[in-house]
Protein backbone atom coordinates (compact mmCIF):
# COMPACT_ATOMS: atom_id res chain seq x y z
CA UNK A 1 0.00 0.00 0.00
CA UNK A 2 2.72 2.78 0.74
CA UNK A 3 3.64 2.22 -2.99
CA UNK A 4 0.19 2.36 -3.95
CA UNK A 5 -0.31 -1.29 -5.02
CA UNK A 6 -3.47 -2.77 -3.73
CA UNK A 7 -3.57 -6.53 -3.42
CA UNK A 8 -6.18 -8.07 -5.63
CA UNK A 9 -5.46 -11.86 -4.70
CA UNK A 10 -2.71 -15.03 -3.94
CA UNK A 11 -2.37 -18.08 -5.09
CA UNK A 12 0.14 -21.19 -4.35
CA UNK A 13 1.44 -23.54 -6.91
CA UNK A 14 4.27 -26.25 -6.57
CA UNK A 15 6.94 -26.69 -9.52
CA UNK A 16 9.56 -28.93 -9.79
CA UNK A 17 8.72 -29.74 -5.52
CA UNK A 18 8.99 -26.25 -4.50
CA UNK A 19 6.11 -24.29 -2.70
CA UNK A 20 5.53 -20.90 -4.73
CA UNK A 21 2.87 -18.27 -3.22
CA UNK A 22 2.53 -15.15 -5.59
CA UNK A 23 0.46 -11.99 -4.37
CA UNK A 24 -0.90 -9.68 -7.58
CA UNK A 25 -1.40 -6.40 -6.67
CA UNK A 26 -2.52 -3.16 -9.11
CA UNK A 27 -2.00 -0.02 -9.88
CA UNK A 28 -4.33 1.42 -12.10
CA UNK A 29 -4.56 -0.59 -15.70
CA UNK A 30 -1.05 -2.17 -14.17
CA UNK A 31 -0.44 -5.40 -12.67
CA UNK A 32 2.52 -7.25 -10.70
CA UNK A 33 2.70 -10.32 -9.40
CA UNK A 34 5.23 -11.10 -6.51
CA UNK A 35 6.17 -14.54 -6.59
CA UNK A 36 8.01 -16.38 -3.22
CA UNK A 37 9.90 -19.60 -4.37
CA UNK A 38 10.64 -22.34 -1.38
CA UNK A 39 13.98 -23.82 -1.41
CA UNK A 40 17.23 -22.92 -2.70
CA UNK A 41 17.95 -20.15 -5.00
CA UNK A 42 16.92 -20.47 -8.43
CA UNK A 43 19.56 -20.05 -10.98
CA UNK A 44 18.70 -17.10 -13.64
CA UNK A 45 21.22 -18.07 -16.14
CA UNK A 46 23.94 -15.98 -18.14
CA UNK A 47 20.79 -13.74 -20.04
CA UNK A 48 20.01 -12.10 -16.85
CA UNK A 49 21.29 -8.82 -16.34
CA UNK A 50 22.60 -8.13 -13.04
CA UNK A 51 21.28 -4.43 -10.92
CA UNK A 52 22.25 -3.51 -7.64
CA UNK A 53 20.39 -1.02 -5.94
CA UNK A 54 20.39 -0.15 -2.35
CA UNK A 55 22.30 -2.73 -1.51
CA UNK A 56 20.62 -5.80 -2.92
CA UNK A 57 21.40 -7.55 -6.48
CA UNK A 58 18.24 -8.12 -8.59
CA UNK A 59 18.75 -9.96 -11.74
CA UNK A 60 16.76 -8.29 -14.53
CA UNK A 61 15.25 -11.51 -16.82
CA UNK A 62 14.28 -11.06 -20.99
CA UNK A 63 10.45 -12.07 -20.99
CA UNK A 64 9.03 -10.89 -24.15
CA UNK A 65 6.79 -8.02 -23.34
CA UNK A 66 6.87 -8.52 -19.87
CA UNK A 67 9.45 -7.18 -17.24
CA UNK A 68 10.69 -9.31 -14.32
CA UNK A 69 13.22 -9.24 -11.63
CA UNK A 70 14.24 -11.70 -9.07
CA UNK A 71 16.38 -10.90 -5.99
CA UNK A 72 17.05 -12.98 -2.71
CA UNK A 73 15.86 -12.21 0.30
CA UNK A 74 16.23 -14.11 3.89
CA UNK A 75 17.26 -17.25 1.79
CA UNK A 76 14.48 -17.12 -0.55
CA UNK A 77 14.29 -16.17 -4.56
CA UNK A 78 11.75 -14.07 -4.99
CA UNK A 79 9.95 -12.88 -8.64
CA UNK A 80 8.30 -9.63 -9.42
CA UNK A 81 7.05 -9.82 -12.91
CA UNK A 82 5.09 -7.25 -14.60
CA UNK A 83 2.86 -5.71 -18.02
CA UNK A 84 1.60 -1.94 -18.15
CA UNK A 85 3.60 -0.26 -15.89
CA UNK A 86 4.48 3.05 -17.70
CA UNK A 87 7.30 4.43 -18.62
CA UNK A 88 9.96 2.40 -17.12
CA UNK A 89 8.91 -1.11 -16.00
CA UNK A 90 12.03 -2.33 -15.30
CA UNK A 91 13.72 0.22 -13.06
CA UNK A 92 9.75 0.50 -11.29
CA UNK A 93 10.43 -3.31 -10.32
CA UNK A 94 14.42 -2.87 -9.49
CA UNK A 95 12.76 0.00 -7.17
CA UNK A 96 10.00 -2.17 -5.35
CA UNK A 97 12.54 -5.55 -5.19
CA UNK A 98 15.32 -3.15 -3.48
CA UNK A 99 13.02 -1.55 -0.85
CA UNK A 100 12.72 -2.45 2.41
CA UNK A 101 8.68 -1.72 2.61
Amino acid sequence: DSFGWRATGTRRDRLDGRLLTTVFYRRGHALIAYTIVDGPALATGPVARTIVRAGTTVRALPSGQASTVTWLRSGHSCVLSSIGIPPTPLRALVELAASRY
